[in-house]
């Protein structure tokens, strides 16, 4: 008891030390770097600064002012990890600036009222806009070599850099209205994704291809009598695929690791005198076969 009481009392200390710190973040204070100069004095009675201190905050964040890149916003948050700094915004305050190429927009049929409430946070209007880029995508793909002129249509379809530039200010507005919206619309989600990684990234398919790989070995495992020895034709039996695909499985580190460790807690339960679910074969991770093994 008075161990699990220590347990306990050390768990919720540490829940504790994590809300504070997540308090202390959500704290800091945000400075608008175009207007660094007149919040400069709440800062430094706030954080007791030294003139060294605030020479040096200067000399960062006019560089970052000049040039707004990964580089100088990184070194303004290393180096001044108690605030935080807006970055450099692509479509202006409630996109005043964005709005300046509506007309280049409008060439791709994007509606200016749709657009100007998307960029200030309006999630019914961000949502239109999303679909409407994603059928100007999907157009844009389905132009064939073997259309006349497909080489000016081509030319003409909106471009992935125009596409990423109304995400990127779309979200700006979004960081504007952070505490009034109910939350993201799914659709800018969706775009924001195939942009970035497109629909099937060598990440993804190398975690689904893990995944498989484990559900093998747990299926396997559970399949097994007691005492009995995974051989490659039983392996072949158990997941229904091919016996030159079981015997390089077996051969793999990976899966005896994920394959041993299944069978440990198995004999584990089998010694408690517990009899092992059948979760894997029963649940909806067995529903099908493996359809692929890395």
């Amino acid at each position: 008891m008075e161990r699990a009481a220590i347990k306990s009392r050390k768990t919720n200390q540490l829940r504790y030390r994590e809300i504070d710190e997540r308090a202390t973040w959500l704290r800091r204070w945000v400075v608008d770097f175009a207007y660094y100069v007149d919040e400069l004095p709440g800062l430094v009675r706030k954080h007791q600064w030294s003139d060294e201190r605030v020479s040096r905050f200067k000399k960062v964040v006019e560089a970052y002012a000049r040039k707004p890149n990964i580089e100088n916003y990184l070194i303004v948050r290393r180096e001044f990890p108690e605030i935080e700094i807006t970055g450099s915004s692509y479509g202006g305050f409630g996109g005043r600036e964005a709005v300046r190429l509506i007309e280049k927009f409008q060439e791709h049929g994007i509606n200016k009222q749709v657009l100007w409430e998307a960029l200030h946070g309006e999630e019914q209007s961000i949502d239109a806009l999303c679909l409407h880029l994603m059928e100007l995508l999907i157009r844009r793909e389905k132009i064939s070599d073997d259309e006349p002129g497909f080489l000016q249509k081509r030319s003409e379809a909106i471009s992935d850099s125009t596409v990423n530039y109304l995400l990127a200010i779309v979200l700006e507005g979004l960081q504007e209205r952070i505490d009034l919206i109910d939350g993201i619309p799914e659709s800018l989600l969706v775009l924001v994704r195939l942009q970035l990684c497109g629909s099937n990234p060598d990440l993804h398919r190398l975690s689904m291809s893990i995944e498989m790989r484990d559900r093998a070995a747990w299926l396997a495992a559970e399949a097994l009598r007691p005492g009995e020895r995974l051989t490659v034709r039983r392996l072949t039996k158990i997941l229904g695929i091919k016996r030159m695909t079981a015997a390089r499985l077996l051969h793999e580190p990976d899966f005896r690791q994920a394959f041993n460790h299944k069978m440990n807690e198995l004999n584990a339960l089998r010694r408690s005198g517990k009899i092992p679910r059948r979760s894997m074969r029963n649940s909806c991770w067995a529903s099908t076969k493996p359809t692929s093994i890395p």
